[in-house]
């Protein structure tokens, strides 16, 4: 894929687009080429996949609002585990949310959201 991206960046530099053409390169910069960073030569990526997560590494989302920047950040551990918060304004500050577990509230003043690794799969 990254491959395709940066023909595609080279035909519209080529062709005079050039902030069309910095546009596809900086997306190109932030996947950072994670798409062939799988371990396991055995699992493949899934084309309904948009973003393979890299271990170590916060992965800032917006969502799409006209009215107010906000989103979540979320980190893929060392462990497996998944690290997630709500952000607002600014996605280095942290904002309480409600956390909804099965369908229920459980909290409404939660920072951040720790996903287990499911240790069943580890046998």
């Amino acid at each position: 894929m990254i491959k395709e991206l940066v023909a595609i960046a080279n035909s519209l530099d080529k062709k005079g687009f050039k902030k069309e053409a910095d546009i596809i390169d900086e997306l190109i910069k932030k996947a950072g080429g994670h798409e062939k960073d799988l371990k396991n030569p055995k699992i493949e990526k899934l084309k309904e996949t948009d973003l393979i997560l890299p271990i170590g590494k916060k992965i800032i989302l917006q969502a799409e609002n006209n009215e107010h920047n906000r989103g979540l950040v979320i980190e893929l551990m060392k462990d497996h585990s998944y690290v997630a918060y709500y952000w607002y304004d600014d996605p280095e500050k942290i904002y309480p949310v409600e956390v909804f577990l099965d369908g229920d509230s459980r909290d409404k003043s939660v920072k951040k959201v720790k996903f287990g690794y499911h240790p069943e799969l580890d046998g």
